[in-house]
């Protein structure tokens, strides 16, 4: 979402929306798809977390078993 003046959170305009999508469809653009970095840290941030698992489940056995 935009920014405002103050700092808040507006939505974008419908028109400029609309013409986007018009654009688009009758291809006089092409539509960008943007990759936020959001998915590449949650990717990143699930690998970590598996190893973490992964280890920790590794430790439970060994002090279960005698």
């Amino acid at each position: 979402m935009p920014i405002g003046p103050n700092g808040e959170k507006r939505p974008a305009s419908v028109v400029s929306n609309a013409v986007r999508t018009m654009m688009v469809a009758t291809g006089e653009t092409e539509e960008t798809i943007v990759r936020s970095t959001a998915l590449r840290r949650a990717k990143e941030r699930s690998h970590a977390l598996h190893d973490r698992v992964v280890m920790l489940t590794a430790a439970r056995v060994r002090l279960r078993d005698p």
